[in-house]
């Protein structure tokens, strides 16, 4: 362990992991990208605290309970502003109805070995080079002279409409995906850092056929034969036997992670003038 202990974790909540931009480029040897579910978020709170923007942060779905070690200053992206903790106070972030995940930045940000290039933990790979359990000692990283900025609202809307485009494999469900998943009430179902299910819409398989496995990504909406689509997230699999009939527009896939189990998704076909091509 190298930096100062600045943070000792008393609950580690629900899904907690110290997460990062990821680490891409790497699905060739079988490790996805892992990283913050939203980047954006990420960012905003780094900046708000005078971090680098892709500084590693806590990420967690509530329940986390943390104590200083030593003042420093946190920012919760939940939070209209820093707070200044001394050495003792602790610091707790409920679960928000509003949103399922929560990015928490920490002056100087997180100190830890990375893998790869990256600090971000992989719950499908077992990586977690910071972990997050009851015990656990989070170290301040290097630290930043950035000038904290003043932290704007957050005026994204998490319940906006998801683009989507046509997969791969549109081909193995009866109709066009799109036009079915546009047409439906879905609703997000159970789901983790992997992939959450899509409830409330059905994509009949027409091919029944086994496929060898293909590469993923995230976004990736692949089909089941029981037709429940499964839309993956940062920890996908890198490869998967079932058909990909659609794909999450990339700058949309963060509200399928942020809003909360069981809220309603709708769906539009994305359009080349968006300005990205899948």
């Amino acid at each position: 362990m190298s930096g100062t202990a600045v943070l000792e974790v008393l609950e580690a909540g629900w899904s907690t992991s110290v997460q990062d931009a990821g680490r891409p480029g790497f699905a060739h040897v079988g490790l996805g990208s892992a990283g913050s579910v939203d980047p954006a978020s990420m960012s905003r709170v780094n900046r708000g605290i005078g971090n680098d923007i892709a500084d590693a942060v806590i990420e967690t779905a509530g329940g986390l309970v943390l104590r200083a070690l030593s003042p420093t200053m946190v920012l919760a992206s939940s939070w209209s502003s820093p707070v200044r903790v001394a050495t003792g106070d602790t610091i707790a972030i409920a679960p928000d109805p509003a949103r399922r995940w929560t990015q928490v930045a920490v002056s100087g940000g997180i100190y830890g070995l990375p893998v790869l290039g990256s600090l971000s933990a992989d719950t499908m790979a077992s990586i977690a080079p910071v972990p997050i359990r009851v015990g656990s000692v989070l170290c301040r990283g290097a630290g930043h002279s950035n000038t904290p900025t003043d932290l704007t609202a957050d005026t994204r809307d998490p319940n906006g409409a998801v683009r989507l485009w046509l997969g791969p494999r549109a081909d193995y469900v009866e109709g066009d995906p799109i036009d079915v998943l546009t047409s439906s009430v879905a609703r997000l179902g159970e789901g983790s850092r992997v992939g959450v299910r899509l409830d409330g819409v059905e994509l009949r398989r027409s091919n029944r056929n086994e496929l060898p496995s293909e590469g993923m990504i995230p976004g990736a909406i692949q089909v089941p034969h029981d037709g429940r689509p499964i839309v993956m997230g940062p920890d996908h699999p890198v490869t998967g036997g079932y058909p990909v009939v659609a794909i999450v527009d990339p700058r949309d896939l963060w509200m399928l992670w942020c809003r909360p189990m069981s809220s309603p998704v709708r769906f539009i076909r994305a359009e080349r003038r968006d300005g990205l091509s899948v």
